[in-house]
């Protein structure tokens, strides 16, 4: 009988009472109690003591996000359920606090906890959201994948929030992979450690990485190497109003069996097999990313993949603002991009070029055959542009685009020999070459934005 058992019992005696056996843990993830301007969001915990004749109880422990929930100081208070009372307990998360709740109660209570929301001025309330309550029946094994399903960002008042929960005594480490609802990746193979027993909450997730805007249906898989649970939370900081979304099922989750009898022929043999795997690869750059310096060179964004991957075809789309021409080398080579497959300069997949008082743009491939081709006209200075480059092994052409206000200023096609596109990373390039000898001028001024590539399989 552990010290804290004991120590409720003799409380439980000295009222004359019987004390029930304590049971197993059960922990609610999402243990809050702080404020946001006009906002306050806390957590609530619902027990009902069934039994008609025994007062019931149990420990509460807050653990802060993140701290190692294996290291205990001191003894958590206990509190106490009447017979037949159901009790709402809303002071267990101290002022200010995040993470969560560990609840060690009798076996017969009954726990809930819902997430409430205060907001100053408003004549209604939002509605509280039902929260879960975990202990061996509901979490994630390690090792498992948990997929969360709805994701959104539209600006800085309503967003996405992940949740992660290390239910493990040990330390955890999860891999997070994201993509849009069309299977575009977002981002992969990101990495996170966390204390034993622990949990935290990202908030405004897509901000971090950072991306501004992301329209509903984007997704999550989550594996982590420890006993986990995770979450997604939907925040409208103008409404008050609030969603919680645990992990979505697969059919190999349930062992439920379709009835029989019903008259329904059996299905003929196995259903199809699934189609290879359709997700892609996107990379993104949102908002500006490159305002040419006098001293900068070629700025460049490296694109892993995480392993080596199998493309049939890449799209690349990004806006630049021109500036002037070198003043040293005004019909020279602005570089307007340049992708890479590698180092090597027989691995340049598209090196497209403004050159200049030539009034041309220029485009250089080497990977699939070499292309060197010029195109009238030319980018002109201080104007902005759209330009959208497709490298397809399918189609076996290589075409580019370049609009202004919503009209064709350039465009031109080619055609490739190369059958796939096999790579682990790519790198892209923008701007100023500060070469001393060669064809290469500088961009000063120039600005790049919204840049987005896609890698599709």
């Amino acid at each position: 009988m552990n010290r804290r058992l004991r120590t409720a019992i003799v409380a439980l005696a000295s009222l004359a009472l019987v004390a029930p056996a304590w049971a197993g843990m059960l922990y609610v993830p999402i243990a809050v109690n702080q404020t946001d301007g006009d906002l306050t969001r806390r957590t609530e915990l619902w027990v009902t003591n069934p039994s008609e004749t025994d007062v019931l109880g149990f420990f509460a422990t807050f653990i802060p996000a993140l701290a190692d929930g294996t290291a205990r100081e001191g003894e958590p208070p206990v509190y106490w359920v009447s017979p037949g009372a159901s009790v709402r307990f809303g002071d267990l998360v101290p002022q200010g606090g995040r993470g969560m709740l560990e609840i060690e109660g009798s076996p017969g209570l009954v726990v809930s906890a819902r997430l409430v929301t205060d907001v100053s001025g408003f004549a209604e309330e939002p509605e509280a959201v039902e929260l879960p309550v975990l202990g061996s029946g509901n979490i994630l094994a390690a090792g498992a994948s948990a997929w969360l399903q709805g994701f959104e960002r539209v600006d800085d008042s309503r967003y996405s929030n992940v949740g992660l929960v290390n239910l493990g005594h040990a330390s955890m480490t999860c891999a997070l992979d994201l993509r849009h609802a069309d299977g575009l990746l977002i981002v992969q193979n990101i990495n996170l450690a966390m204390p034993p027993l622990s949990m935290v909450q990202f908030d405004d997730a897509f901000s971090l990485l950072p991306v501004s805007f992301v329209p509903e249906g984007a997704r999550m898989r989550v594996t982590c190497d420890q006993p986990f649970w995770t979450f997604m939370s939907l925040y409208d900081d103008r409404t008050g109003g609030k969603q919680l979304i645990e992990p979505s099922l697969t059919p190999e989750d349930s062992t439920l069996q379709k009835p029989s009898g019903t008259g329904e022929p059996p299905p003929d043999g196995e259903p199809p097999p699934p189609p290879e795997d359709p997700d892609g690869v996107l990379f993104t750059l949102p908002g500006q990313f490159l305002n040419c310096g006098p001293n900068n060179t070629n700025w460049r964004f490296n694109m892993p993949f995480g392993g080596s991957k199998t493309f049939r075809k890449v799209i690349l789309d990004f806006d630049v603002r021109t500036a002037g021409w070198d003043s040293h080398n005004a019909n020279g080579y602005h570089c307007i991009f340049w992708l890479n497959n590698g180092s090597a300069w027989a691995n340049m997949m598209g090196y497209l070029n403004a050159l200049g008082t030539r009034n041309l743009t220029r485009l250089e491939v080497n990977a699939g055959g070499e292309i060197r081709a010029n195109k009238a006209p030319g980018l002109q200075t201080n104007t902005s542009y759209h330009v959208r480059y497709e490298y397809d092994t399918v189609a076996k052409s290589i075409e580019y685009k370049v609009t202004s206000g919503g009209g064709v200023r350039v465009q031109a096609s080619y055609g490739t020999s190369l059958k796939q596109i096999n790579t682990s990373g790519m790198f892209i390039e923008f701007g100023t070459q500060l070469a001393p000898e060669g064809p290469e001028a500088k961009t000063y001024n120039w600005k790049f934005s919204n840049f987005q590539a896609q890698f599709i399989p």
